[in-house]
């Protein structure tokens, strides 16, 4: 059996629930524990309810998972309490969390704080050309004729609550198919649910145009 009498445990989400049980087996075995709370309080709080154990050590630090940053400065802080950590227990989570190896730690940030990323460069010009002269051809207008931008939508859009939004309701074309196949697409996706195993749900669309008076 593994001697883990006075090694480090760094455990997310450990002031409460199973993380805080965890956090408790593990000082049962003498071993120092750092927990993370999102409130410097209920860590603190949490931390001095398991230092209420004979054996063990537990210390509470603050920590946002949503954060990079914060996540990093709760591991200095236990690694300049301890020196060492030896052990992770990721138990927080916010959702979908993956490894950040195709998306940047900038576009890693957007998403968990804004619900969407931008992947610039995802297909190649080639193809949002082609995309978008589709489009153009789907709704009956002409880029080059501002004429035609303006006039009655070609059939009545199914999905009330998206009138007057730009939404093309074109759905399961070759073009928006290849559009999600793009390697960067799939790779983006992969990062943010944090599985390979994608369904592919259906594809949406737009055609804004600039805002005219009186429309």
């Amino acid at each position: 059996m593994i001697d883990i009498k006075n090694k480090v445990a760094f455990i997310t989400g450990g002031s409460k629930g199973i993380g805080f049980g965890v956090a408790k087996i593990l000082m049962a075995e003498d071993m120092k524990v750092v927990i993370t709370s999102r409130s410097q309080k209920g860590a603190e709080e949490a931390a001095a309810e398991l230092n209420t154990s004979k054996v063990g050590e537990a210390f509470g630090v603050a920590s946002d998972v949503k954060s990079l940053d914060s996540q990093k400065q709760a591991v200095q802080k236990a690694i300049d309490k301890y020196g060492q950590i030896d052990l992770l227990l990721a138990n927080a989570g916010v959702g979908h969390f993956a490894s950040i190896e195709d998306l940047t730690e900038e576009q890693w940030n957007f998403w968990t704080q804004n619900g969407y990323v931008v992947i610039k460069n995802a297909i190649s010009k080639e193809q949002a050309e082609q995309t978008a002269a589709f489009l153009w051809d789907f709704e009956e207008k002409n880029p080059k004729d501002p004429s035609t931008w303006y006039s009655a939508p070609r059939a009545e859009i199914q999905m009330k609550e998206l009138a007057g939004t730009g939404m093309v309701e074109v759905y399961n074309n070759q073009h928006l198919w290849n559009n999600r196949q793009s390697q960067k697409v799939y790779d983006a996706f992969v990062d943010v649910w944090g599985t390979e195993k994608l369904w592919v749900t259906i594809d949406r669309a737009n055609l804004n145009f600039p805002i005219k008076k009186g429309i």
